[in-house]
């Protein structure tokens, strides 16, 4: 991190912020201190044209930013905002990926008729898998685990902690 300050080296910013604080810093440090780096690399890696990363951290950013409690009503216009750059973008996997973390905010805003099921405005978790035209196992592994993840986060929320215990053991 001292040498992309010290060299100003924005064209790399994105791909090592992604790393450390998508996958290490929240092992170390409170989750919140994540989302001023997260903020940055989506920024670097946009002025830089490194959508792919920016766009992988925009997907960790919003989910981060989800779990540690940022008002529900303007995090849901970031991530209309951040999914319609993704599409625009071609960014097709980070959009996908980030599919499950918008619908569990509209979930958690009380727009899904069941709060525990991921199925309203942005997905349907029954059929949501069924229609990934994914070029590899590795792409359908990812949504699984974030679709599981999501469903297993509201399960808890809402009280249905044995569902949620099912949930985690698949």
């Amino acid at each position: 991190l001292s040498l992309l300050e010290r060299f100003n080296a924005k064209e790399t910013s994105a791909r090592v912020n992604v790393t450390v604080y998508g996958a290490i810093a929240s092992w170390t440090q409170p989750m919140q201190s994540s989302i001023p780096p997260l903020e940055q690399a989506i920024n670097d890696g946009l002025s830089t044209g490194d959508t792919e990363f920016a766009f992988l951290s925009a997907n960790i950013y919003l989910g981060v930013s989800l779990a540690s409690g940022k008002p529900l009503g303007p995090l849901v216009d970031e991530m209309k905002l951040y999914s319609k750059q993704m599409v625009e973008f071609n960014q097709n996997f980070a959009h996908l990926l980030n599919t499950p973390v918008r619908q569990a905010a509209l979930n958690l805003l009380g727009r899904s008729a069941d709060p525990i099921k991921l199925v309203g405005e942005e997905m349907d978790e029954g059929t949501f898998l069924q229609n990934i035209d994914g070029d590899g196992r590795n792409i359908l592994t990812s949504l699984t685990s974030m679709v599981r993840f999501y469903r297993m986060w509201l399960e808890y929320l809402f009280g249905e902690y044995e569902l949620a215990a099912d949930t985690a053991k698949k």
